[in-house]
């Protein structure tokens, strides 16, 4: 994938979708209320359950990012999530589907800053708030479209088969991460187009080291042993160990 359109379109989808499932759980609450026999405050809890992962997880993922590269955190919070919401569509219990409702949110927390480092990394800086504001209708958005898709599957096929579809859509789009997305390729001298390694420059990671600053050169030679002074010379240009004769 080289257009960063696409690749903007493909973070898009993953932010959309991650939020599906999880956002929507709430339209479905009373037929999982009804099935696993649940209080309405235990029905109300699944939200707070599933921010707990991201608040938890943002920050070392963001190191995490930096550390593999978007491709592969990309990967990674995706898979999360999509387990998650496969392991919430058998849960037998309140307590087993809150953990995993932890889990599924902790993958968003891998995903979210993720994505963010993949918008920086393909557009320039003059559009990337944009970019951002655009990625960022994922979690409202796919908040609203769980809550209308969710229930007709859920009334049709029961709530654990529209949680199953949910998941089955974010491990699809994990499959296309990985088939699709690859470091943008950088130009370097003589216009030779390189494609970067995952946590490189055409990853939004570090970039290479650049050339010198005189200022750095000079901090550099700065550090360097200076030769020593003579200790004691001569106006006649010849020095005298103990005192001039």
């Amino acid at each position: 994938m080289t257009n960063r359109w696409a690749v903007l379109a493909l973070i898009m989808a993953a932010q959309i979708m991650a939020n599906v499932g999880p956002l929507g759980l709430p339209a479905i609450a009373p037929l999982i209320r009804e099935s696993l026999d649940l209080s309405v405050a235990q029905a109300g809890s699944f939200l707070s359950a599933y921010y707990i992962g991201p608040a938890l997880v943002s920050l070392p993922a963001g190191w995490l990012a930096d550390r593999w590269g978007v491709r592969g955190a990309m990967i990674l919070g995706q898979a999360l999530i999509a387990i998650g919401l496969f392991a919430a569509a058998v849960a037998p219990s309140f307590s087993f589907l809150v953990v995993i409702l932890v889990l599924a949110g902790a993958g968003y927390g891998v995903l979210n800053p993720t994505t963010t480092k993949a918008g920086m990394a393909w557009f320039p800086p003059r559009q990337r708030a944009t970019v951002v504001g655009l990625k960022q209708i994922g979690l409202p958005g796919g908040g609203a479209l769980g809550a209308l898709v969710l229930p007709p599957i859920a009334l049709v096929f029961g709530w654990r088969a529209a949680v199953a579809v949910s998941a089955a859509v974010v491990g699809g789009l994990a499959l296309l991460t990985w088939a699709l997305y690859y470091p943008r390729a950088r130009q370097v001298d003589g216009g030779l187009l390189i494609r970067g390694r995952s946590g490189g420059p055409g990853d939004g990671g570090r970039d290479p080291p650049g050339p010198r600053t005189p200022l750095t050169g000079w901090r550099l030679l700065s550090r360097l042993p200076q030769p020593l002074e003579p200790a004691n010379p001569h106006p006649g240009g010849q020095l005298c160990a103990d005192s001039c004769r």
